[in-house]
């Protein structure tokens, strides 16, 4: 069965009904176009879709197709040199299970050995959903048996591994040295060795072939989970998976079309179909020499679950795992896992845009240009027209290049300059996109262009080409078939591989094909067999690989010697500033004077004690609590873009640290505040001389064209004890000849000694990486914030940025970080951004602890962030806000999440559900075409609301169940006498909105439901609903799960309902409180050491006031916020122009005791507070607050909370204070 899905693919969250259903009961005030009576809402959970559990006695061929071969003539060896040829002999069914066998010397096979693979193509497709094998495996050196999933069309993303591959469970060599693990594996992106494939392993711990073991996948939009015998181990999700394929206008596999990024899930967000198969040698495993045959693969059953009733577009709702799996990373588990790659890694160079281009390159003698420019050739009694310079038809502002041939062969093509006397640049262009040695650099390139049929004889053929020089070229037809119409103008893409594969004039002239690194004519057209005319435009090249920087497009260049800084002295005609030192006693004003012992840095050129390395530049950096930079710089930019693929190279030696134990910093600039950032290169060259290499290609922020420093180093802080170091050879080189380095990346743990942490500190700290000071054989990060550092002072984890982006979710926004700091209470500041720095989010906690490890948990979701967003970037700020004293800070293990020893959250919410508590996951699950999920609070960006959308055509039941039909809330509802309602901050777009509040015991035998309607549109109000009105209402229900149905009685319509502060008691307090209302909860927030309850008056004991006590030693501050700190009044305080106080009665234990009051609006945005003295002591007095005297009080704002503070202003001493009667107005 083929399941429908969309390529449209909707952002939002879409929350579905886990649990058993919903009975919606009429109720007074309901509508009368709701039926009466009973409805049951469909259940949403895992059904099973496709099973086969093997209980015949041969193979149902109506599910399942069987493979025959060795793969030939497509694909030999199935793409993996496997020795097997496939057949329905090594198939049976008996005794419950499906028996895969595996034979050597099979009978009149032409391959040393047979086995078998079925697969469901064409029979059972589908999308998202869980997938379970229950399978006992084979044992033996060669034997590579497989559960897996395969793309069902190529029509979408292209042939495979474009189109994707899932495999549940593969098993290499199981049983051989002991080996018990299984690996679960994708594969997608780009077809090149490595072929791209994210994998781990799961070490089972017992014989493969002992027993059955259940393997499976749940696949969702946007995670794949990986199960062993329901444990989960493994998680992939779309932010390190990609598509990167040829498609057309409408994003479609094509051929023909250029390449292009796919949707957000791409690929695993189509069709897939099942196959299983026992495989013999091949690459992975080698061949089976020593195993004993026969060896089978044993399958119980195979079972597929979909999410019913649940959104097709997401498959979400059903599937569950454990969020302390870490997700993995592209690549992982291959020989790419610790090298920086992209999702692809891609280079463009534009060729003809509104005419030909002129390209440019800067080397250190000078700069070349080679201006590409049109011509073509003529063929005998061809007429022909070659306008790069035409208008545009469709565009006045736009410039296109018009051909038009007939009469005979002839062709147009752009061409490079000649450039055979340049000394910088040659003739023609390197398009074979090879730039650095090693895997992952195999370039994937075309040549991209619009064009535009005017007209075309049939018959006619349009041939585009890639020239190196006659004869050496290759050429594509372009298909008649792919042609657009005339008059349509599209994209057109030949792939570097199609001209390779179709070289040109080889029977007349010795052609021997194009030459990619040796390109002269990067586009020629001909038309053959009839005339044409077209339009052309857009003309570019693009090259893609895996590695950053591994691949490009380049013009040819006659070699790019190194840029000199400083060899012996330095090249002072490009940096013409020389030496020169800044520090902070000098304001940072730049001296080249290095001879000045009131400056920080001292310098000099001298000679070497190595006689061979000649001069070279020393510099001091003297013991005063200044923070001094030294620099070669230059007053004019210096473009060292020709450099980008190389790096800058020092050597190095540090003669003296002094005291300082963080090591050494280098960076470069580009003119404030344009910077790379400082790269902390650890304690190195101590003693005797290193070679430093700093890539470019790490240096994303640095404008490589106007640089104004050919090295900026420095001793990173504190630079204290005099410290003394040795420069010589630095220079700028175009290849190092090496991949870029390996940058660690989440979880950060500094202990692979193969990766490079590269920290960068600013402001004055300094991080270098060291041992635990509690476990000497554990690394960490140690950073100082040196004495006099500034407030904001920092370290960027890893440089420039993580190598993928931090895996965030919209359930899982949470950092941690292990932290070892001086004192408890210490403000440590993580801040998250994208690369860019366009976007970010930031959050502060406190140390609780002093000198002993911690783990600080950063939850983003309170701060704003967007997980839809590329975060890659986290920096880190100890002791933020206070100028630094020196202090020292430990920390590592940055990762993802809490950390795995965190304890399990309770199950359930609890009331007040406010959505904002950090850690707490708030399911909203819907039904009926609701969709649900937490946004921004409008008033708050900083909180979180629900939104719900009554989609158009919802139905009139649809709602959503608050914390999820899956679970309910920790604790019953406690509805007691008196105490009957619930109440819950809405926003509805019009007012008279029938909102339905439905109440439900854990199986749904006990339900109440209550209407209310909305009094405005478009702001946020309070509405309460008492359940005792309803009939079904019972004091004896523990109710444990709370719907929420917007606009009830009515279908959807598209409109939005935001929701929050679901609350046990009515609907806040109101003016004036008075302790005394029956059923009404007054709750209270108390700070800084006070204490508030209810107690019965003093002068009436049937009545209520609150006492609050001021604890011995409480802080000067110590407070209570009347309603609790979760709650607000139910409506604004009625201020108004001569109406501005509000009055409270108190009793104090003194005359003379300073009270203040303070108001403020919803997100404490606003504030005002005011403050008077009580006039008598032991006995009630009215106190009254005009507000019209305070400062910061508006009448335009309002004020919806009131917090009272006792004896303000002093340390607390054990005394009681009573209040009661708050009310708007002066007192009696």
């Amino acid at each position: 069965m083929q399941m429908p899905f969309s390529r449209v693919v909707p952002r939002l969250r879409h929350l579905l009904l886990l649990g058993g259903s919903l009975v919606l009961a009429a109720c007074g005030g309901q509508s009368d176009s709701v039926p009466a009576g009973e409805f049951t809402a469909p259940v949403v959970e895992f059904q099973l879709v496709f099973s086969d559990e093997f209980d015949g006695s041969e193979l149902d061929q109506s599910k399942w197709n069987i493979v025959e071969g060795d793969g030939c003539p497509d694909l030999c060896g199935f793409g993996n040199n496997e020795l097997q040829v496939y057949s329905a002999d090594n198939i049976e069914v008996s005794g419950g299970t499906l028996k895969i066998t595996a034979l050597d010397n099979p009978p009149g096979a032409d391959a040393p050995y047979s086995s078998a693979r079925i697969n469901t193509k064409d029979k059972f497709e589908f999308r998202y959903g869980r997938v379970e094998f229950s399978a006992r495996l084979p044992g033996g050196q060669g034997m590579w048996p497989a559960l897996w999933m395969l793309h069902a069309d190529e029509s979408v993303y292209g042939p495979w591994p474009a189109g994707g591959e899932i495999d549940v469970m593969e098993a290499f060599n199981p049983g051989v040295a002991g080996n018990t693990a299984t690996q679960s594996t994708t594969h997608y992106g780009l077809p090149g060795q490595p072929f791209n494939g994210t994998s781990s392993q799961n070490d089972n711990g017992v014989p493969l072939d002992a027993a059955f073991h259940e393997y499976a996948v749940e696949w969702e939009r946007d995670q794949l989970r990986f199960f062993v015998d329901g444990v989960h181990f493994q998680t992939q999700t779309s932010d390190e998976w990609y598509a990167y394929f040829p498609a057309d206008e409408d994003g479609f596999y094509d051929p023909l079309g250029a390449y292009k990024i796919g949707p957000r899930d791409a690929p695993f967000d189509q069709a897939f179909y099942l196959i299983m198969n026992l495989a013999v040698g091949g690459n992975p495993v080698g061949p089976p020499e020593g195993t004993q045959f026969p060896q089978t693969l044993e399958v119980d059953y195979v079972r597929v679950y979909q999410c019913a009733n649940a959104n097709p577009d997401t498959g979400r709702g059903c599937g569950s795992g454990d969020r302390t799996v870490v997700p993995l990373e592209d690549n992982d588990g291959g020989p790419l896992e610790d090298v920086p790659t992209d999702n692809p890694y891609v280079e463009r160079l534009d060729l003809f845009t509104d005419g030909p281009e002129a390209l440019s390159l800067t080397t250190p003698d000078g700069t070349a240009t080679n201006q590409l420019f049109v011509t073509g050739f003529t063929g005998e009694g061809a007429e022909v027209i070659n306008d790069p310079t035409f208008a545009d038809p469709s565009d006045d502002t736009n410039t296109v290049w018009r051909v038009a041939v007939s009469g005979g062969v002839a062709n147009a093509y752009l061409a490079s300059q000649d450039l055979s006397d340049d000394p910088i640049l040659d003739t023609g262009f390197d398009f074979s996109g090879y730039r650095v040695p090693g895997v992952g650099a195999d370039p994937f390139g075309e040549i991209a262009f619009d064009m535009e049929i005017v007209s075309i004889d049939p018959g006619a053929t349009i041939l585009i080409k890639l020239d190196s020089g006659f004869p050496n070229l290759g050429e594509y037809a372009l298909p008649a078939t792919a042609l657009a119409a005339p008059g349509v103008r599209k994209t057109y893409s030949v792939k570097f591989e199609q001209f390779l594969q179709n070289p040109g004039f080889v029977d007349c002239c010795g052609g021997t094909g194009v030459d990619l690194a040796n390109v002269v004519n990067p586009f020629v057209i001909e038309v053959v067999g009839g005339a044409a005319e077209v339009l052309l435009d857009n003309i570019y090249v693009t090259n893609a690989c895996k590695v950053i920087g591994g691949c490009g497009a380049d013009l040819k260049s006659r070699g790019v010697s190194d840029l000199v800084v400083f060899d012996d002295e330095v090249n002072t005609a490009v940096w013409g500033r020389g030496l020169v030192g800044a520090d902070s006693g000098s304001g940072f004003a730049d001296y080249t004077d290095g001879t000045n012992p009131a400056n920080k840095v001292n310098f000099s050129i001298v000679a070497a004690d190595d006689a061979a390395r000649g001069n070279v530049i020393e510099a001091t950096f003297n013991d005063s609590d200044a923070f001094g930079v030294f620099f070669v710089g230059s007053s004019t930019g210096v473009d060292v873009s020709t450099y980008g693929g190389g790096a800058l190279v020092f050597d190095l030696l540090v003669t003296d640290y002094g005291t300082n134990t963080t090591g050494m910093t280098v960076k470069l600039d580009c003119f404030f505040p344009c910077t790379s950032g400082d790269r902390n290169l650890g304690v190195v060259a101590d003693g005797e001389w290193q070679t430093i290499t700093l890539p470019l290609a790490t240096l994303p922020t640095l404008d490589q064209t106007s640089l104004n420093t050919g090295i900026v180093i420095f001793p990173t802080a504190p630079q204290s004890g005099g410290i003394t170091f040795q420069l010589d050879n630095v220079r700028f080189v175009a290849d190092t000849g090496e991949q870029p380095p390996a940058f660690g990346n989440l979880p950060l743990t500094f202990d692979d000694p193969t990766l490079t942490y590269s920290t960068v500190d600013f402001a004055g700290t300094g991080t270098v990486l060291g041992e635990d000071p509690t476990d000497a054989a554990n690394t960490v990060a140690i950073t100082t914030k040196g004495d006099g550092a500034e407030t904001f002072a920092g370290t960027v984890m890893i440089d420039p940025v993580f190598p993928e982006a931090i895996p965030f979710t919209a359930d899982e926004q949470r950092m941690s970080v292990r932290v070892r700091a001086p004192a408890a209470g210490i403000p440590v500041l993580l801040k998250v951004e994208t690369a860019d720095a366009s976007a970010f989010a930031e959050l502060q906690v406190n140390t609780t602890v002093a000198n002993e490890w911690e783990v600080l948990t950063w939850d983003f979701a309170t701060a704003g962030l967007d997980p839809s967003l590329a975060y890659e970037r986290a920096i880190i700020f100890f002791d933020f806000g206070s100028i630094g004293d020196g202090s020292v800070y430990y920390w590592e293990n940055v990762q993802l999440g809490a950390p795995a020893a965190e304890p399990e959250a309770p199950a359930g919410l609890t009331l007040p559900i406010t959505f904002d508590a950090n850690g707490v996951d708030y399911p909203l699950d819907v039904f009926g075409g609701a969709v649900s999920e937490l946004v921004a609070d409008p008033a708050n960006g900083e909180l979180r609301v629900g939104q719900t959308v009554k989609t158009a055509g919802a139905e009139t039941f649809a709602g959503t169940v608050i914390g999820g039909f899956g679970s309910s809330l920790a604790e019953p509802i406690p509805f007691a006498e008196g105490a009957t309602s619930l109440n819950v901050r809405v926003l509805t777009p019009n007012a008279g909105t029938p909102v339905l509040l439905k109440l439900e015991n854990a199986d749904q035998s006990a339900t109440t439901e209550v209407l209310a309607t909305t009094t405005v549109g478009g702001a946020f109000e309070t509405l309460t609903f008492d359940f005792s009105a309803d009939g079904n209402f019972s004091l004896d229900a523990d109710y444990v799960r709370v719907v929420i149905f917007f606009d009830f009685g009515n279908p959807g319509d598209g409109a939005t309902y935001l929701f929050d502060d679901v609350r046990f008691g009515p609907g806040g307090l109101s003016l004036p409180i008075t302790f005394d209302a029956t059923g009404v909860a007054y709750p209270f927030g108390d700070f800084g050491g006070a204490g508030t309850e209810l107690v019965a008056d003093p002068a009436n004991g049937a009545l209520r006031v609150a006492q609050t006590t001021k604890g011995a030693g409480a802080e000067t501050f110590a407070g209570t916020v009347i309603g609790g700190f979760d709650s607000q009044l139910a409506t604004a305080i009625p201020f108004t122009d001569g109406a501005t106080s509000l009055s409270v009665r108190v009793q104090a234990p003194a005359a003379g005791i300073p009270v203040l009051l303070k108001l403020e609006n919803a997100d404490a945005s606003s504030t005002t507070e005011l403050l008077v003295n009580t006039t008598t002591g032991g006995a009630f007095e009215t106190l009254t607050w005009d507000f019209s005297t305070a400062a910061g009080f508006s009448l335009d704002v309002d004020y919806v909370r009131a917090v009272i503070f006792f004896d303000f202003g002093t340390n607390g001493d054990g005394s009681t204070y009573l209040f009661d009667d708050v009310q708007f107005g002066a007192g009696e």
